[in-house]
């Protein structure tokens, strides 16, 4: 799956979260909507989404990693006390951690190279050529 797909499935988490914003008792009702942690936490949420993609593209396909990844982001989110300033180095932290990730893995997030010359040059080396 590529970066921009993975982009794409972490704004469905930030648009699939915005209800949240709306009921009693929720983290989300207690950002504020539209406040600055409002936004952070949204951004939050995409790039979290990247990296939930990765983890599970990187098993194998298995969403296991990516399950036990998000109880521990909600566990964590629930035990530490939320103010703009933890937000913001998360975000900081999350967005290096999701550069570097994009970098190590060339875009390809995890998956096999899919390049239709690299697939050609794998086949063409297993082939033996009688002599």
């Amino acid at each position: 799956m590529s970066v921009v797909a993975a982009t794409g499935i972490g704004v469905l988490r930030s648009v699939w979260h915005l209800p949240l914003s709306h009921i009693d008792g929720t983290y989300f009702l207690e950002l504020g909507t539209g406040s600055v942690r409002f936004w952070l936490t949204h951004l939050l949420l995409v790039l979290l989404g990247i990296l939930l993609v990765w983890l599970a593209n990187g098993s194998g396909g298995s969403i296991l990693l990516a399950v036990l990844a998000h109880t521990g982001i909600n566990t964590t989110i629930g035990v530490v006390a939320g103010s703009t300033v933890r937000d913001a180095v998360a975000f900081v932290g999350l967005a290096a951690a999701v550069v570097a990730v994009i970098v190590l893995t060339h875009g390809r997030l995890g998956r096999p190279a899919t390049d239709p010359q690299h697939r050609a040059g794998a086949a063409l080396a297993a082939v033996e050529v009688p002599r």
